[in-house]
């Protein structure tokens, strides 16, 4: 961490932690004001410090469980249950550790590593060196410095699956946003030379920050959970939240169904897939499903779908496959 030689590191680490005086409140949130980059770094502390405590809001999606569920009984949405993940607190200690970094060791065990990624035509899968998962949207260009701090450049779209690390926030970096995440899957757009930026949440929890502009030192911040987004177009001063669809697409594989309605999922899975999946009756097709499916056969995906609402699949000799039941 550079931190500004005016600063006291002990400082800071009281103030993210509650335990500053108003005397000493005043002295950081001054420092913080004359700088961009010492804004960005006390907000980012911030972060790490209210991270680690109290539970997780957002939902760490597991398709393998899902697939190991499709036949128990579901709830009246039929939602496939999926399990929240454990989280543990940080002692004041640990968070002023963070807040200084001065351990030689660490220096030298944590030396940053720098990597180009590049899609052309195709999505470009990468494992990074902290275990993180990448997938980069065709025209997309992503630098990657893996060091004492997680930091990548995006140009283009990207989506992340980053390892959690609560020392070593991983900070991805736009033109006009930053995105700062402990551990957690979401997707960032941001092309060059569109006039907007989108970042949408997977699952877990995402620090959004508006770059401040020249001669404008404001610099709105959101926190985005599961299912929710942020587009931010040129010339806002502000982010605002809203909720993904029910029905998203992540790194061109992952489809993602959010109580969608059950002839919404059929149209989506017939375009993805090339497809010919037919509902039986109207009664179908309203039943909401909430599930995520990756890379599985379209014959596998029709089989969790008729087990969750207890329907029948008949498959004809053209191939095409026909769902019937009663409703749900």
């Amino acid at each position: 961490m550079n931190h500004s030689p005016d600063i006291d590191s002990g400082l800071l680490a009281s103030y993210v932690a509650g335990e500053a005086d108003a005397a000493q409140q005043a002295v950081v949130e001054q420092w913080a004001a004359s700088a961009p980059e010492h804004a960005r770094e006390l907000e980012r502390l911030r972060s790490v410090w209210s991270w680690s405590e109290g539970p997780s809001e957002g939902v760490d999606v597991d398709v393998d469980s899902a697939w190991k569920k499709v036949s128990a009984q579901m709830d009246e949405a039929r939602v496939i249950a999926l399990d929240r993940p454990k989280r543990s607190s940080w002692a004041w200690v640990a968070a002023a550790a963070a807040v200084v970094g001065v351990l030689f060791l660490t220096r030298v065990l944590l030396s940053p590593r720098q990597q180009e990624l590049v899609a052309t035509t195709e999505y470009n899968s990468a494992l990074l060196a902290d275990s993180s998962q990448v997938v980069l949207s065709p025209t997309s260009r992503l630098v990657v410095v893996l060091g004492e701090e997680r930091s990548v450049e995006l140009t283009g779209q990207a989506y992340f699956e980053v390892k959690r690390d609560e020392q070593r926030p991983f900070v991805v970096h736009t033109t006009n946003i930053d995105v700062t995440v402990l551990g957690t899957a979401f997707e960032v757009t941001a092309f060059e030379g569109n006039d907007t930026v989108m970042v949408r949440v997977r699952h877990g929890k995402v620090l959004v920050t508006l770059s401040p502009t020249k001669g404008d030192k404001f610099q709105d911040s959101l926190f985005l959970t599961a299912g929710e987004q942020t587009t931010w177009v040129r010339g806002d001063r502000l982010l605002e939240r809203n909720v993904i669809g029910p029905v998203e697409r992540w790194a061109g594989r992952i489809i993602q169904f959010n109580n969608a309605p059950l002839h919404q999922v059929v149209d989506e899975l017939n375009s993805v897939y090339d497809s010919r999946i037919v509902l039986g009756s109207a009664a179908i097709s309203g039943c909401p499903l909430t599930a995520s499916f990756g890379d599985e056969p379209i014959g596998e995906i029709v089989r969790v779908i008729a087990n969750t609402f207890g329907l029948e699949v008949t498959q004809h000799p053209d191939g095409s496959l026909t769902l019937t039941g009663d409703g749900c």
